[in-house]
Order: C-alpha cells, then sequence, then structure tokens
C-alpha cells in the first residue's frame, strides 16, 4: 500500500479554507464590478437626460464666460 501521509488531513482543510476564501473574494469582486458598471450606466443616463438642457444654457453661460476671461487675461486669455 505505500506510505501513508499523515499530514494529508490538515492540509486538505487548509486548502479547502484558502478555496474558500479565495471563492468570496471572486464573488465580492464579482459584485463590485456589476456596480461599477451599474453607477458608469447611470452616469451615462443623467448625463443624456442633462445634455439638451446643458446645451439650451451654454448660450447664455458662454458670453458670461467669456466676459469674465477677458476682464481677467485680456483678449488673448479669452480666444485661447
Amino acid at each position: 500500500m505505500g506510505p501513508v501521509n499523515l499530514v494529508a488531513i490538515e492540509e486538505h482543510e487548509e486548502m479547502t479554507q484558502r478555496f474558500n476564501f479565495l471563492t468570496q473574494q471572486e464573488q465580492d469582486l464579482l459584485k463590485a464590478k456589476d456596480d461599477l458598471h451599474k453607477a458608469i450606466q447611470k452616469i451615462n443616463r443623467t448625463t443624456r437626460e442633462l445634455s439638451p438642457r446643458r446645451s439650451r444654457r451654454s448660450g447664455r453661460i458662454s458670453p458670461n464666460i467669456t466676459g469674465s476671461l477677458r476682464r481677467r487675461f485680456g483678449r488673448a486669455g479669452a480666444a485661447g
């Protein structure tokens, strides 16, 4: 029959614990990835919803920003 590994039971228990730990880590990472994906989708959706409002406002805001830049930096600062 051959020699018997007396520490095999302990090694098996350690390997089982390690496997369980790594499996839990994998599940946590997959959940985090899914949560990030959902957050990105929400940001993209919100950005698309706000985009038409922003473009309507940009006509009003732009002269204000341009005027402010001209006052602070002179004509060259506002142009580029």
